[in-house]
Formats: structure tokens, sequence, C-alpha cells
């Protein structure tokens, strides 16, 4: 498991849940001007909030809405919103805003001008309107390590650290001893060819310094210029996020991976590293990101919100962290795909002082500094790398996948999920509660649900499809009715139960097969008659309509 983070001299009462609620633009401070950023905690229960400076290599931890408790991350299931999939059209527009004057009190409360005076990026796409802070957009599609949160900020990010040129479709890159070596994974050497290579990521990336620098003539701890971080992926990409909503407007606290079409520069990847044998990467689509090592389960990591100065900054303490994954749907000739990743030394991610960790026994505590510079510290650096990608719930992934493909199918078809704790009798009263899946499909004026609730139980509980009868119902307390009152002690919906709630809904059963993909999709959108007549292909009745 990784290691968890626990932020020192944390603010709320013991016990006390609180939200990551915004992120504020970097800026200089502390004897050695080392680069902070400022997070916002908000108290879920009492509404307050409490400004934490923490140093701005802690970005790639940091996603809008994480819930706290007592300075350590809960679940990522509890993180504020919900998750969508939105498809951006040829013709989407791009817009950078000011975030208080696009993002609703109504949508987010933000409260004061410091918090109000950061940019966002507008997208109208449709006649829907998606808002990315620019922070956001550094954080998941350029700042995935304390390294490359440092290098965004810096004039020539690379040339120290490693020698690259690129020819006939091969990328080489050779890194210096100032990368440590357990950084030397898939998707960072990814990240720096792209970065390097890719003229949309290149561009986008040297924007980030140089638009700061153009504004910033005088700059003076937190007058510094409030960053402006445009996406590399544009028009015709989808993007799965996790945010949240109000009318049309939707304001994304999380990108958790896009996919997008374009010419990748190259296909193949060589590296090497003074400490690692020379390596090979096929086409990125192949790419899938390493594993982390096992390390202590329960070790937690402190690190201290003031600026300390790192040692070993070429043997960091390894910190991994789920990472959204940008995938290029390029369509290359069948022979320049690898079938698989070949790599001719066998990575695996662990840090060279496994002796400084192995007896700390499984409370232990340790400081870690993220700040830049450095080495002649007494805290050890820490540096994060390859975690496990944010990626569907293995659940539910079967479901969520068949509904990607509808959409790949039905471009306008908009769909989003979230996840939540059933309270299930299923094996009587002391039985754990189970997940359930709520997906939302819209498409022009229709609205559908289909409820699922997690099958590894052994249990066979049917599929929900749904359709309001009224527009007032609160599709919340329907919910809450067909997962705690309706499935009986046996593992079964209850139609009794069901039929009971026809007054507010209209309903189908739909049972678990073998199928998968498009065809298992499109057997569940049929069952919403709204959905269907909206796009224009037949309805099809089912039992109980």
């Amino acid at each position: 498991m990784a290691r968890k983070l626990l932020i020192a001299d944390w603010p709320f009462g013991q016990g006390e849940l609180a939200t990551l609620h915004w992120l504020r633009s970097p800026y200089m401070a502390g004897d050695d001007r080392g680069w902070c950023v400022d997070a916002v905690f908000r108290g879920v229960e009492s509404g307050k909030s409490h400004d934490i400076s923490l140093p701005w290599g802690m970005l790639p931890y940091l996603r809008l809405g994480m819930l706290f408790e007592n300075g350590r991350p809960k679940t990522r299931s509890a993180d504020a919103g919900q998750i969508s999939i939105v498809r951006l059209f040829n013709d989407a527009k791009f817009g950078l805003r000011r975030v208080g004057g696009v993002v609703l009190k109504n949508l987010y409360p933000l409260d004061t001008q410091i918090n109000l005076d950061e940019l966002c990026i507008k997208v109208e796409n449709n006649d829907q309107i998606m808002l990315v802070p620019c922070i956001e957009i550094a954080r998941s599609f350029f700042a995935q390590s304390r390294f490359l949160s440092y290098a965004l900020l810096q004039p020539d990010s690379f040339s120290d650290f490693v020698r690259a040129w690129h020819s006939d479709g091969k990328v080489t890159l050779e890194f210096s001893s100032f990368i440590p070596k357990n950084m030397i994974k898939s998707d960072f050497i990814i990240s720096v060819a792209k970065i390097l290579f890719d003229q949309d990521w290149s561009d986008r990336w040297r924007a980030v310094w140089s638009r700061r620098a153009a504004k910033a003539l005088k700059i003076e701890d937190k007058n510094y210029p409030k960053l402006e971080c445009w996406p590399p992926v544009g028009q015709n990409s989808s993007w799965k996020v996790r945010g949240v909503t109000w009318n049309n407007r939707l304001l994304v606290l999380e990108i958790l991976g896009t996919k997008y079409r374009g010419n990748l520069p190259f296909h193949e990847i060589e590296y090497s590293h003074p400490r690692l044998k020379k390596g090979i990467l096929g086409d990125e689509r192949s790419v899938s990101g390493s594993k982390p090592v096992s390390e202590d389960a329960e070790d937690e990591t402190l690190v201290e919100n003031v600026a300390s100065s790192p040692s070993h900054l070429d043997r960091p303490i390894v910190l991994y962290t789920e990472r959204a994954e940008h995938r290029c749907l390029t369509v290359v000739t069948p022979q320049s795909v690898r079938e698989k990743v070949v790599v001719i030394n066998k990575l695996t991610g662990g840090s060279d002082r496994t002796s400084s960790t192995g007896d700390m026994g499984t409370k232990a505590i340790r400081p870690v500094s993220l700040q830049d510079e450095g080495s002649c510290g007494d805290v050890d650096a820490g540096e994060f790398t390859g975690g496990d990608k944010s990626g569907e719930p293995p659940n539910f992934k079967k479901l969520i996948t068949a509904m990607e493909c509808v959409q790949e199918a039905h471009l306008r078809l908009q769909f989003e999920y979230q996840i939540g704790l059933a309270g299930s009798r299923i094996g009587g009263g002391d039985a754990e509660p189970i997940e359930y899946l709520l997906i939302t499909l819209k498409y022009a004026d229709a609205t559908g649900y289909i409820l699922d609730v997690d099958q590894s139980t052994g249990q066979g509980i049917s599929t929900v499809v749904f359709e309001l009868v009224k527009p007032d119902v609160v599709v919340d307390k329907i919910v809450r009715k067909l997962v705690d009152d309706c499935i009986a002690a046996n593992g079964f919906l209850s139609k009794e139960l069901l039929n009971g709630q026809t007054e507010r809904i209209r309903y189908a059963l739909a049972k678990h097969t073998q199928t998968d993909g498009y065809e298992y999709g499109l057997r569940l959108v049929r069952k919403l008659p709204g959905i269907m007549k909206q796009m224009g292909e037949l309805s099809v009745s089912f039992g109980g309509w």
C-alpha cells in the first residue's frame, strides 16, 4: 500500500471532517524563498475555513474536494462532487477567465476576494459550460511529481537534468544523476517526452512560466501573478472529471483523465540513467503505468508545513499518489505498435534507502520536505512517483466501460456517476454495507438513471433502470429508498417494494449477463424511452413499463 500523508499542525478539532476547498497560485516565502501554495480547508459541518501554507511540491497530491480528518485524507469515494464523462466537440470554445466572474456562489462558494481572483479556463461546449481551475490543469497534465511541479515554474526546466533528441519517430532521453533512480518509470518518461517533443504539450508547458514572467515586473511574496495554465488537450476529446454542477455549469474539481486524437511525434522512447540499464518503451497506448512497491502498509509520512531544506534529493522518500491518464488515440500502422512495454531493466520504483524504513513499525511518522532546493538540511526529501492511476471503481468497471462505449457511438450522450453505500440488510443486521453505483444519462432534454449494486458479494441483484415521473422528484431520496428499503435480506430486489415507487419513477430491471462493451451498454439505454426518443432510435418496451 502507499504511504499516507499527514498534514502537520492540523487546525481543525479532533474527528472534525474538512474538505480541501480551494488552492491558490504559487508564491515564494521563507528565508530561502521557497515556492508555496495556500490550501483552503473548509469544515464540513461548521463551514469555517482555515488556510494552510504547503510546499508547492505537494501539488501532485492535492485535489479539490478531498475529505480530511485529523490531517489525514479519507477514502477517495468520500471526495466531493460527481464523476462525469464530458465529450468536447470540434466547436468547443476555450477562454481564460477570472474565477469570480464565472463561478456562481450557488455552484461553489469561494467567499473571499483572494479566492475569486484565481484564474480558470471556461469551455463552452454545446449548451454546457465547463469551468476548470488553472491550478488543476497544471496538476493533472504537468505537475505529476515534486520535480515536475517545480520545473513548471522555471524558464529552462530540463537542461541540467536530461539530454534529449528526436529522430525518425524515436525519442532518446539520457537522464542525469540529479534525477532519482526511483522516478524513472513509464509515466514520468512519457511526460518528459511529451513536454519536450509534442508541440501542444511543449507550448502549454512553456507558457506557464513565460506568462507569469511577463506580468511579474514587480513581485513580492503573495503578490505574484495568478497561475495561468491552458490544457494541451482541446476539441474532439473526452474528459473524465470529478466536479459539481449547477444548471448547465460544471466546475471541475479534479481531472481524472482524458482521451484525445492527435499525432504523437514519436512511437518509441529509449531512455537511460547512470544507475539503470538502458530501457525502451513502445507505443504510448501500450504503457500501463508502474505498480507501486509494497512498503510499510500503515507507515505515515508527516509533511511539514514550514519551508525546510531537504536532504538526499537524489534518494527521496517515495510517496505514491494517483495520476491522471491522458491517452492519445493516435492511429498508427500495425508495424509501429508494440504489443507490450519492453523494459530491459525491471524497474521496481523502490527507494534505495530501505533500511531507513524497515524497522519503524506500523505507526511510524516521519517528516519529509517537499521543497525544491537543498540537500544540506536535516529533513529527508520526498518525491511522488508512479502510484495507482485514477481508474473506474473495480466492482463497476464493466458497466462504466460499457457506457463509455455507447457514448463513443452517440457523441452527444453525456453521463456522470457517483458511488455510495447502501444500508443493506443482506446477511442480517451485522452485515457490512455494500456499494452502489448511480449513473446519470443526459441527451438533449431527456434524463435517465442506471442504479447498480456491488455484485462481489455473490448476490444476484438486478440493475434498476429508471426515469422520473415528475420533474420535482428528488433523485437522491429515490436512490436512498431503492438501496436501503428495496433490497431484501436474501440479496434480491423486492418487486413489491419497487412497485410502491411507481408514482415517482418508471423503472425496468436488467439482469447481469456475460455481454460487455457497446451491446451491454445499449441494452440498458434502450430501457430508457425518454433518452431513446431524443436519440431518434426505436424505443423497446420491457416488462413493468
